[in-house]
């Protein structure tokens, strides 16, 4: 029997790697939608970059907390601190994806320049950061390298369909 790894076996190490994956993936499709809808109804970048903030956290902890109760029917018991770690390590993507289109706000409410400049630059920072997610899995696919452009491609197509109805709403 070989101990080297298949390609598509799922090891612990890709297991987590996924789960990280799927984290940020979703705290960046959220954050990018808060900024959307925060946009229409805050005018000052740092007050929307406040607002997603606030809502990631609520959600990361709601990830926690709903982990935890998995935990609790799978095993009978509360959660050890070390699986709640775990927890709160495998969902902490979520809220860390917030961090570069906050960074882009609260430097924008921090300067001179047009408030609209910022925002729409935080949005276009989300779907960038959706971009390069999806050129780090056709990467990790092994794709070829059309397979790598169309799953980066696919990646940003849903950040701007977020920008698209933001368009559209404004």
């Amino acid at each position: 029997m070989s101990s080297t790894v298949d390609d598509h076996e799922l090891t612990p190490e890709r297991s987590r790697i996924g789960r990280n994956m799927q984290a940020a993936v979703y705290g960046t499709i959220l954050a990018l939608s808060l900024v959307a809808v925060a946009s229409e109804y805050h005018s000052k970048p740092t007050r929307i970059a406040g607002s997603v903030l606030a809502t990631q956290v609520v959600f990361y902890i709601a990830h926690v907390y709903a982990g935890q109760l998995g935990i609790r029917l799978e095993t009978r018991h509360a959660p050890t601190r070390m699986q709640l770690r775990d927890i709160m390590r495998e969902e902490w993507p979520l809220l860390a994806a917030a961090g570069p289109m906050c960074i882009a706000l609260v430097i924008g409410g921090l300067t001179p320049l047009n408030d609209e400049v910022w925002i729409d630059l935080a949005l276009w920072v989300g779907v960038a950061t959706l971009a390069l997610y999806g050129l780090r899995i056709g990467l990790a696919e092994n794709r070829s390298w059309m397979g790598v452009a169309g799953t980066t491609v696919i990646n940003a197509l849903f950040g701007l369909a977020i920008v698209g109805l933001k368009i559209l709403v404004h």
